[in-house]
């Protein structure tokens, strides 16, 4: 049975992982894709003061439409849609983290030396 809890968490590790990976390429495919004249740097506004879960935003909301080009604005749309799914699945994953946590501290509570100890006290 731990052995699920360990591919969970894993596998979860590993999707969130590729997301990352995916919104990273999202960002490098904006800073691209700046339209002439106009400087990635000065268009895009990462020190935004909006906080989400007490972190300053550096995501592809930040940047101004007006700034890219037309692919670029296209794109933008798409790894803002990301961007939202990545924080989404943060969070699904902190509590699916936090629940084979509290189940695998059940299960290694009743095994082992601390488990003997436990169960000879109990008998």
């Amino acid at each position: 049975m731990m052995d699920f809890a360990y591919g969970l968490l894993a596998a979860n590790f590993f999707i969130g992982f590729l997301f990352a990976a995916q919104y990273g390429n999202d960002m490098r495919i904006l800073e691209s894709n700046v339209a002439p004249g106009h400087s990635f740097w000065k268009c895009a506004n990462f020190f935004d003061y909006r906080l989400q879960f007490a972190i300053y935003r550096f995501n592809a909301s930040s940047i101004d439409p007006e700034c890219l080009t037309e692919f670029g604005r296209q794109h933008q749309r798409k790894a803002i849609r990301h961007h939202r799914v990545m924080t989404i699945y943060a969070l699904g994953g902190f509590a699916i983290v936090v629940a084979v946590m509290s189940y695998a501290q059940g299960f290694w509570s009743f095994t082992g030396a601390v488990g003997a100890l436990i169960s000879s006290s109990h008998a």
